[in-house]
C-alpha cells in the first residue's frame, strides 16, 4: 500500500501597491502554477508565478480579476524526514505582485 504524503501550501500575499487597502488580510486566493514547485524541487527563493483562477469579490466589486499573473517567491521548504512516521512536508510561496 502507497503511503500517502500531504504538501501544505501555505501562500501569503504581501501588500501590493494600490490594492492592498482593498484586499482583506487572509483573503484565499485560487491560483493554477505556471511553475513546478516541490518540497523535493524547490528551494528557498525560487521564483514561483501562478494566474488567479477565480476574481476576487468584495461587496459586489471586483478586486483582482479572474486571469491576473501572480509572482513572488518560495518562503519556506520543509522536506519530509527519513524515519518520522507521521511527519508532513511543508511548502510557503509569498507572493509580491499582482499584473
Amino acid at each position: 500500500m502507497a503511503r500517502i504524503r500531504s504538501l501544505h501550501l501555505l501562500i501569503i500575499l504581501t501588500p501590493v501597491a494600490a490594492i492592498s487597502a482593498e484586499l482583506p488580510a487572509g483573503t484565499i486566493l485560487s491560483v493554477r502554477q505556471q511553475v513546478a514547485v516541490g518540497t523535493r524541487i524547490s528551494e528557498v527563493g525560487d521564483p514561483v508565478s501562478g494566474v488567479l483562477l477565480s476574481p476576487i469579490v468584495e461587496q459586489g466589486r471586483t478586486i483582482l480579476a479572474a486571469g491576473s499573473e501572480v509572482e513572488g517567491t518560495v518562503t519556506m521548504v520543509r522536506k519530509i524526514g527519513l524515519g518520522f512516521k507521521h511527519q508532513a512536508a511543508s511548502l510557503a510561496l509569498g507572493f509580491h505582485s499582482i499584473r
